[in-house]
């Protein structure tokens, strides 16, 4: 069960009180580091040179700095305005000014590209690695104590956190250590500026061993502005966008070049013929071959960075294609759909649990595309696990507890009984399409597709987190 602390040096001392010896500190990448908790345990253990503290962290942000008396005077009303009250890393001041006590040492699997040139202490402490095998390379250095810096809804009993930066890691790194049997002392220090990032994201305060809610803990979110996007970024943009298929899945990544290819596939998907022609203009050898058509099918969004490019394209209407939470079910209805077979769903419309509610709405697009009809059952909640069909030796009916999905089979048993009885499956079919007719509404394709954007991106946050949790539990499907 989770201890509250009201006070960052407070939750430092039961840090120091409870891990004995050397402390090895993991913190998130970029805007997930609670600076002012990593702050002051860097002080306190600074101080102490008989106790040895290992930070492995990414990206350690730090505000700009003029490296003369014009700049200062040019960067300071700029720097005041955009990154407000974000303290910066003590750890990060003293690595870059040579003046890091021995006993301290820091290990980052990221850095920007060149920020530290000629300093011997970063780069020969730099883990290489990749975003695959973070949570394996942090928990290999001996990491004892994990801090997050977390969003929070709600007082008390009633509270509810959200990893809003870096969930799968955090949660990887977790699930890692204490499956070795290795200490961990969890701490989630709350930033009521940071982001609440629902699903798969959001945790009980249980989740940690402390939960800092000193006001000191809340910041200003390190976001600086996009850079401007160069013409040869532009131009690399616009060869990429050329090779991304319609109904393929896209990933991109934070920069100006991630920006350009975005904007490439909207004028690509908006503005064909002017496309068309600005890619030739830049291809000497010809544009036959490359992908030039609209998004008639839409791209599916895969990426462990949620980038301003990614919320342009969903806006677009360009990022929209959906997928199943299971994979073989969906193939599997969508092979007999198009093979000519009459497929009807009644499923439930009325909204019980978000998770069940937005998540199975992001199977919907893919199925009805197929041909296959949807009915969501209005009358009341819908919680009955049924099927009839057609058989060569007798119609099949089936009855039971099992959903027709992974995560359900994770958290219970389950069971149906299937009878090949004509009598029975008729009666049950009556049953059904007295419920299609009577009680339920038709989901029509072009309506699902005009579903607002705050609707979209419920249904792919929901099923996102769906896939996380199934991934957390180790199971594959």
């Amino acid at each position: 069960m989770a201890q509250f602390v009201d006070s960052i040096e407070a939750a430092v001392d039961r840090v120091l009180d409870t891990v004995k010896g050397d402390v090895v500190l993991g913190i998130p990448l970029a805007i997930g580091k609670p600076n002012p908790f990593v702050n002051a345990l860097y002080r306190r253990m600074k101080g102490n040179p008989a106790r040895r503290l290992r930070i492995v962290t990414a990206l350690s942000l730090e505000k700009p700095v003029g490296k003369s008396e014009l700049e200062e005077h040019f960067l300071g009303p700029l720097v005041e305005r955009v990154f407000e009250d974000y303290p910066d890393l003590l750890y990060v001041k003293d690595l870059r000014a040579g003046t890091l006590p021995a006993h301290i040492e820091v290990r980052e699997f990221f850095m920007k590209t060149g920020d530290y040139l000629g300093n011997p202490a970063a780069q020969q402490n730099y883990i290489s690695t990749n975003y695959t095998f973070v949570a394996r390379d942090m928990a290999v250095q001996g990491m004892n104590v994990i801090a997050q810096a977390v969003g929070a809804k709600g007082e008390g009993e009633g509270m509810r956190l959200s990893l809003s930066s870096n969930p799968d890691v955090v949660f990887e790194v977790v699930e890692k250590l204490r499956a070795a049997g290795q200490p961990l002392l969890t701490v989630g220090v709350v930033n009521r500026k940071m982001p609440f990032m629902p699903n798969g994201a959001e945790v009980g305060p249980e989740f940690f061993d402390l939960v800092v809610t000193d006001p000191a803990g809340t910041h200003a979110v390190f976001c600086p502005p996009n850079n401007k996007v160069s013409a040869a970024d532009y131009a690399i943009g616009l060869h990429a966008s050329a090779l991304v298929a319609d109904g393929g899945t896209l990933q991109i990544g934070i920069g100006s070049l991630g920006d350009a290819i975005a904007q490439a596939l909207i004028v690509r998907d908006r503005h064909g013929d002017e496309y068309r022609r600005i890619l030739e203009s830049i291809s000497p050898d010809g544009i036959e071959g490359r992908e030039l058509g609209r998004f008639d099918l839409g791209l599916y969004g895969c990426s462990e960075m949620f980038v301003n490019g990614f919320l342009k394209l969903i806006e677009a209407g360009i990022i929209r294609r959906e997928v199943f939470g299971d994979v073989t079910l969906q193939r599997a209805l969508i092979r007999a759909a198009r093979r000519g077979v009459k497929i009807t769903l009644l499923l439930q419309g009325r909204y019980e649990y978000f998770m069940q509610y937005h998540a199975s709405r992001a199977a919907y697009g893919p199925m009805l595309a197929a041909g296959i009809e949807i009915i969501e059952y209005e009358a009341s909640f819908l919680h009955a696990k049924v099927a009839v069909m057609d058989a060569p030796h007798g119609a099949l009916a089936t009855v039971g507890s099992s959903n027709l999905d992974p995560f359900s089979l994770l958290l219970a048993r389950e069971a149906n009984v299937f009878v090949r009885d004509d009598a029975f499956a008729a009666e049950m079919m009556g049953h059904l399409r007295y419920a299609i007719a009577r009680q339920g509404r038709r989901v029509a394709p072009d309506a699902h597709a005009r579903r607002s954007l705050v609707t979209r991106m419920a249904n792919w946050l929901a099923y996102a987190g769906m896939r996380l949790m199934i991934m957390i539990a180790g199971k594959r499907y």
